[in-house]
């Protein structure tokens, strides 16, 4: 416990102490409220979790994607099902094919209709729903809505990007229900190659990730050593030209 103590003490002393507080004589911190703690710490913390979901997505959504063009599912006649590939009762690739995901975005689906539907399909039918409504304002003029969607008018028409801010973010957007007992799936000619570069099982290793893990590490402890030490150097420069 006391060996544990000591080394606690000297990252606090060398490392989670570290600010950018000092009498600077050119650059002056002392009205930010975050420390350097704080601001490595969050972009280290980000970088880390970015690394453990592309290897999950790897791991587990890739093995959906490259199962498929290991078997060449290219088109609707070689579409193939989860049961096909023996992923029935993986509820995390249910998961990310029932939303717009990366990999939904990948493949089209074939219904137990025999429809066959991409996700640009679906997007395309959102936006023709849209566009096929009845114009509010000649409804208005001629008496059809009731006075508060007249009020409602007045308000200024969203843009295409907030439109699909409200798609996206507002939930409005949804994807056709998929039917996993009955529904076969493919990645078209055209995104066989874009699936195979973003799913590729080379770099989904935990060893990989393990390795990622250090050097993030090792980056935040360098980030938290050195910035301070850099600042004043910097600060010491624009001193020096100053007085040149």
């Amino acid at each position: 416990m006391y060996i544990f103590r000591l080394i606690v003490q000297y990252f606090e002393e060398n490392y989670f102490s570290a600010s950018l507080n000092a009498d600077y004589e050119n650059l002056n911190f002392t009205g930010t409220v975050t420390t350097l703690l704080m601001i490595v710490g969050g972009i280290c913390l980000g970088v880390l979790l970015a690394s453990f979901i592309i290897v999950f997505e790897k791991r587990v959504i890739g093995k959906f994607i490259r199962a498929l063009l290991a078997r060449e599912a290219r088109d609707a006649e070689t579409a193939l099902s989860l049961s096909d590939l023996s992923l029935e009762k993986n509820g995390f690739i249910k998961r990310e094919l029932s939303r717009a995901s990366v990999s939904r975005k990948l493949i089209s689906v074939v219904h137990a209709d025999g429809t066959v539907t991409s996700f640009e399909d679906e997007l395309a039918l959102v936006f023709s729903e849209e566009k096929e409504a009845p114009d509010t304002a000649e409804a208005a003029e001629n008496g059809l809505l009731p006075e508060e969607d007249m009020e409602a008018e007045k308000t200024p028409k969203k843009s295409v990007k907030e439109k699909l801010s409200g798609f996206f973010f507002e939930k409005k957007f949804k994807l056709r229900p998929l039917d996993f007992t009955t529904a076969r799936f493919f990645i078209p000619e055209a995104l066989s190659h874009r699936a195979s570069l973003r799913f590729r099982e080379k770099g989904s290793s935990p060893l990989w990730l393990l390795l990622s893990t250090v050097l993030v590490l090792a980056l935040f402890l360098l980030c938290l050593r050195f910035i301070p030490a850099f600042v004043g150097m910097l600060d010491v420069s624009i001193s020096n030209i100053k007085g040149n």
